[in-house]
């Protein structure tokens, strides 16, 4: 989830939905209010035949859309 109240500054709060009820696990302040926020999915099996394996930690990712055009 992301949000700023003035143009300022952003924040955005990381939660787990691997449970029954959500829990926050992270929140992060930004300098400038976010815009946007886009889903980014791991590319599937198909799409990187030909490429090489992804290094460890790389996959699916959120991409943040901040106000002053970071």
């Amino acid at each position: 989830v992301g949000g700023g109240e003035d143009a300022s500054q952003g924040q955005i709060e990381i939660f787990s939905l691997n449970r029954p009820v959500p829990r926050a696990v992270k929140s992060l302040l930004l300098g400038s209010a976010v815009r946007c926020l886009e889903y980014v999915p791991e590319p599937s099996p198909n799409e990187d035949a030909g490429s090489q394996k992804a290094p460890s930690g790389a996959g699916a990712h959120i991409c943040v859309g901040l106000d002053d055009g970071r």
